[in-house]
């Protein structure tokens, strides 16, 4: 049985959940890897989706053996990056119609939380309108302890002046599904990352959706 209480906060997960930037963020460091004569399946770069900078770096240099150090691998990939958002940059099909029924209509609280330092959201956010949907940020860089810790969005919590029983959480990713779970909300996970099985190995306590229309029809009646 699924959780019936009224809804008026919603907290989404960026990457993969709002923007369609994982597969930007797989070809850029299959990119990097490949100027260091390393070719990989696009497969073993998921492991490393929904980290927090400081656990990705070391992980992905340590895994390839990397020959240079974390400064200059994280400066080669953030210009591929950056490049790439440029012209790839989107939102994951379906989210603005969502805020555009649901979250405007409603006036239901909203925040932006990612494992993403504030550095990288920020480029983000000159590359796409973000900030016509949001005007609260929880970056990485704003938290002692990032995803799957429920920090980042007890802090969102926090500034909005929400309640976790009123409210949810929109993840696609282990540590973000994790985290929800963790900030004690209830965690509605897209299938943009990780199919249904993947999810439902992480908690039998969520939610599983394929699409924001999904959600939709779960929140009828709860706003």
């Amino acid at each position: 049985m699924y959780n019936t209480s009224k809804i008026d906060t919603i907290l989404f997960d960026m990457d993969g959940t709002v923007l369609a930037s994982e597969d930007i963020f797989g070809t850029s460091e299959l990119i990097l890897l490949q100027s260091y004569g390393i070719n990989v399946n696009s497969k073993a770069l998921r492991e490393f989706r929904g980290m927090s900078v400081d656990e990705f770096y070391p992980r992905f240099i340590a895994k390839f053996s990397l020959p240079d150090s974390r400064d200059i691998i994280q400066k080669k990939l953030l210009d591929i990056l950056f490049d790439r958002f440029k012209t790839d940059l989107e939102y994951i099909p379906g989210f603005v119609d969502f805020y555009d029924s649901i979250i405007s209509p409603y006036n239901i609280k909203i925040a932006l939380v990612t494992n993403t330092s504030l550095d990288l959201v920020n480029h983000m956010r000159k590359s796409i309108n973000l900030d016509n949907f949001f005007s609260i940020f929880v970056t990485a860089s704003d938290v002692m302890e990032p995803k799957p810790s429920g920090i980042p969005y007890l802090k969102a919590l926090d500034q909005l002046s929400s309640n976790s029983a009123h409210t949810i959480v929109v993840e696609d990713s282990k540590t973000g599904i994790l985290s929800g779970l963790n900030a004690g909300c209830e965690v509605f996970a897209l299938t943009t990352t990780l199919s249904y099985f993947e999810i439902r190995e992480i908690s039998k306590e969520v939610q599983i959706v394929d699409s924001y229309e999904d959600i939709k029809k779960c929140l009828d009646g709860r706003i």
